[in-house]
C-alpha cells in the first residue's frame, strides 16, 4: 500500500499519499494522544495505540475501524500506555505502561469451508452467486478466487487473478458468466471463472 501515516499529541492519525500534499484520509475515534501507529501488512491492518489504553484496528483498504480493545490492567504511577511494538513473526502486539501485555492477532473464526480447511487465507472482498452455473464465487483481497458448489459446500475450482495489487471489489457481468475484478491500483479485469482465463 502506498501510504504514510502520521500521529501524535493532537489525537489525529492522518493517512498521506507520498505524491499528494494533503492528507488523503484520517483514522477517527482517538480520545487521547496516540502513542504509536503500526501496520500489520500480513492482515492488511493499521493498529493505533493511545495513552488512554485504547487500541484500535483499522482496515488498511477502507481506513474504517474494525475492532476496538481496552487494556484493563492498572499501570503505576500513571495509568497509561506509553509504548508498543509488533512481533511480525508471532503476529502479536506488545503494549507497555508499567507492565507488558501481549495481544495475539487471530484470524476471524468461520473462515473455513464446510468440509474443513480454510476458505481463504485473507479477507474476502466479494461473495457472488452465479444463477447460470449454480455456484458461489468468493474473491479475496490477495487475488484468490474460489468456486463453491452450493449443494455440497465443496470447493470446485480455485484460481488466482493477476493484478499485482490487492483486490478491492468484484462482481459478475450482466449475464452472470464472467467475473469482473478491480484492484487497488485501478485495474479492472474480466475472467472466465470456470477456467481462470
Amino acid at each position: 500500500h502506498r501510504c504514510l501515516l502520521s500521529a501524535g499529541y493532537d489525537r489525529q492519525v492522518l493517512v498521506w499519499d507520498p505524491y499528494v500534499r494533503k492528507p488523503t484520509a484520517s483514522l477517527e475515534g482517538h480520545h487521547d494522544f496516540v502513542v504509536d501507529v503500526i501496520v500489520n501488512e500480513a492482515k492488511n491492518q493499521i493498529i493505533t495505540v493511545c495513552a488512554d489504553k485504547k487500541i484500535k484496528i483499522f482496515d488498511v483498504r477502507t481506513f474504517k475501524c474494525i475492532q476496538s480493545l481496552v487494556d484493563s490492567a492498572q499501570h503505576f504511577p500513571v495509568d497509561q500506555l506509553t509504548a508498543c511494538a509488533f512481533d511480525v513473526s508471532q503476529q502479536r502486539l506488545v503494549t507497555a505502561g508499567s507492565k507488558l501485555r501481549l495481544w495475539p492477532c487471530h484470524s476471524a473464526p468461520g473462515n473455513t469451508s464446510r468440509h474443513g480447511g480454510p476458505a481463504h487465507d485473507n479477507l474476502i472482498v466479494a461473495l457472488l452467486y452465479s444463477k447460470v452455473f449454480k455456484q458461489l464465487i468468493s474473491v479475496s483481497v490477495d487475488e484468490h478466487v474460489n468456486l463453491w458448489d452450493v449443494y455440497t459446500g465443496k470447493s470446485v475450482f480455485t484460481f488466482v487473478v493477476k493484478h499485482d495489487s490487492p483486490i478491492t471489489s468484484a462482481c459478475l457481468d450482466h449475464r452472470g458468466k464472467r467475473l469482473v475484478t478491480a484492484s487497488h491500483n485501478g485495474d479492472v479485469k474480466m475472467w472466465n471463472f470456470n477456467n481462470g482465463a
